[in-house]
């Protein structure tokens, strides 16, 4: 018999902790986006004006399921909505709900509870669900029986290398080692993986820095400009299990010019948040970070270097591998429903358009 609860407080959430990773551990996705230490860092972080909106499935008195959602406000047309997500928002590459068990029932009676309780917002936005879920073809199936509207979308697609018999080839190419020699020309160059999180939060300021001067000159705001976005960083930090935070330093002559904070999790490297001195752009430094992270890859017998979201052009370099992040979403305002699914797609088409001109 399944029963279902919605929790409301930071509380009722951290009572949660006991359970979480090992209910995860036994779904379908265990991402490092869906631990509770990962939750609980952003949630510290981010917690202001936002509402908790956590779904807990029951089966007996044993937990089957959580769907980790809040409650934010956005504008539309200056016009406030309320808006069901995923926690994390757009710090969260993967996303999913947390099942173990039968992901059909438990997954079903997360959505009619969703559904019970659809007046309490606008719209439900879930973002960056990987294509493979099951997730996404339960809900097909549920909403296909519903007159609701509904649908699925493709967000973003996530590069990956997947490591072969032709990896070593792919992260030696000319281009690489060209510009490996000609930074090494004009310095010692070297590097280094840190994993011990008081020289990682030690080290963390300087990235911070280096990721603003950066953005600057691009006439682009870092999110490192907000004390939310560093505190996170912090108490993630803190908060992940030892082994799991990565953080890598390419150095010319002792001074860093490029850093990477990443994980390690489930056998892969996990591509999270780099950047470099644009004082030495022309050296390529992403690429001699990325080549020094495969180095890692392989000595410790990872399977992968995931790059996660976005497809820059820097990623397909590497990548042998691409899968694709979904987006679910439920329109329960008529105005958003027309303005996403005609005008939004209306504006793109006229953009395309103009930009072959």
């Amino acid at each position: 018999m399944f029963s279902v609860e919605e929790i409301t407080s930071r509380e009722e959430f951290e009572k949660l902790s006991n359970s979480w990773n090992i209910l995860l551990a036994k779904g379908e996705f265990d991402e490092i986006f869906l631990t509770y230490s990962w939750v609980k860092s952003w949630l510290d972080s981010f917690w202001k004006n936002k509402e908790l909106f956590f779904i807990v499935v029951k089966e007996g008195d044993k937990i089957a399921g959580i769907a980790p959602l809040i409650i934010v406000e956005e504008k539309f047309f200056g016009i406030k909505k309320r808006v069901l997500k995923f926690t994390g928002l757009n710090d969260s590459d993967y996303n999913d709900f947390i099942v173990a068990g039968d992901r059909q029932k438990v997954i079903s009676k997360i959505f009619d509870y969703i559904l019970v309780n659809k007046k309490r917002f606008d719209l439900v936005d879930l973002v960056q669900i990987p294509e493979n879920s099951s997730t996404l073809k339960i809900f097909q199936e549920y909403f296909g029986e519903k007159n609701v509207r509904a649908q699925i979308r493709v967000k973003t697609v996530c590069p990956a290398h997947v490591v072969n018999k032709d990896s070593d080839s792919t992260f030696n190419k000319k281009s690489i080692r060209r510009a490996n020699n000609a930074l090494s020309k004009v310095g010692k160059v070297t590097f280094e993986n840190i994993a011990d999180a008081h020289e990682v939060v030690k080290k963390l300021p300087s990235l911070f820095e280096q990721h603003i001067k950066r953005r600057n000159l691009l006439v682009d705001k870092s999110l490192f400009l907000k004390k939310e976005s560093r505190g996170f960083y912090e108490k993630l930090t803190w908060s992940l299990p030892s082994g799991q935070v990565l953080f890598s330093v390419l150095r010319l002559n002792d001074v860093p010019i490029a850093y990477h904070y990443g994980f390690v999790y489930n056998k892969k490297l996990i591509w999270y948040k780099p950047s470099f001195d644009m004082e030495y752009y022309k050296y390529s430094p992403g690429m001699i970070l990325v080549k020094n992270l495969y180095q890692y890859v392989k000595k410790n017998s990872l399977n992968e270097l995931d790059f996660t979201v976005g497809g820059e052009e820097f990623k397909k370099r590497f990548a042998n591998k691409y899968r694709k992040n979904m987006r679910i979403v439920v329109y329960n305002d008529w105005g958003l429903y027309i303005f996403e699914c005609y005008f939004k797609n209306l504006a793109k088409f006229i953009l395309k358009f103009f930009s072959k001109k």
